[in-house]
């Protein structure tokens, strides 16, 4: 059996959804548990309830709650609707957005340890080693291997200092290079020797669409899977970009002439 993980953000208990009554905010919680890396939920309704331990009427009606706008939701997108229907279950619409989000903190505690790993690393390739004299002719001055060790350290230390480099900081291109690579399944690292074909990628992103966003790549990869049975790709995701907008079933694109491909 398969298991997710899904970040549950801080602010959930501040917002209006916390206000509901138990089984909804209860449901909610189980939905998002339930959830694949696009947000959506394929369960049948008598699923749910019994996923969440409540009752079918129960169930129901907090269905209805997320499928209605909130006026009091802090997330102004879908006008608050927190899910929509979809063939098999329901998509929870800011899925992405949260998903996307990054743990400032836990990115660079990671980046500390890295750093302090490359670092022993280095030092244990760079010590030199140190041959035993057993035997010293009085003609000749005696071998200081303690001392010259001392000073090799010293210097290795020095290189090792000197040849690190803070990481840069992250752009855009690498979020976006991140966010196709998901869409294709393969975590951030993972590339292996596709890197160039993503980068170009991104720049074939970005040469279509200048304001390209990671949480853009998320919300279209969730139309294509939505929308079509097959063909699902970062390239297609690219390909399809203005066909696979958020805007209903992309009817803006088709009226500005910017789609072409095979109709949903």
């Amino acid at each position: 059996m398969s298991c997710s993980f899904t970040k549950l953000a801080s602010t959930l208990t501040d917002s209006s959804l916390w206000q509901e009554d138990y089984p909804t905010r209860i449901l909610f919680v189980a939905m998002l548990s339930k959830a694949d890396r696009l947000g959506r939920v394929l369960m049948s309704v008598p699923g749910l309830a019994h996923r969440a331990r409540i009752t079918l009427p129960e169930t129901e009606s907090a269905l209805n709650k997320f499928l209605a706008p909130d006026p009091y939701s802090t997330t102004p997108d879908n006008e608050g609707r927190r899910i929509e229907k979809i063939d098999g279950g329901w998509r929870i619409l800011n899925y992405a957005k949260y998903r996307e989000m990054r743990d400032e903190e836990g990115r660079k505690e990671y980046q500390k340890d890295w750093i302090k790993s490359k670092r022993r690393r280095k030092k244990s390739t760079s010590l030199p080693k140190t041959s035993t004299v057993d035997h010293v002719s009085n003609d000749v001055e005696p071998c200081r291997p303690i001392a010259d060790s001392r000073e090799q350290i010293a210097e290795a230390e020095k290189k090792t200092k000197s040849s690190f480099e803070p990481k840069r900081a992250r752009t855009i291109r690498d979020d976006l290079f991140d966010a196709l690579l998901s869409v294709d399944g393969i975590p951030a690292g993972g590339v292996g020797n596709r890197g160039s074909e993503y980068g170009q990628l991104v720049t074939t992103l970005l040469n279509t669409d200048k304001d390209a966003t990671p949480e853009n790549v998320s919300i279209r990869a969730a139309n294509y899977s939505t929308h079509w049975d097959t063909g699902f790709s970062a390239h297609a995701v690219v390909k399809w970009w203005y066909k696979l907008s958020s805007v209903g079933p992309l009817a803006a694109a088709k009226q500005k002439g910017k789609y072409k491909g095979p109709n949903i």
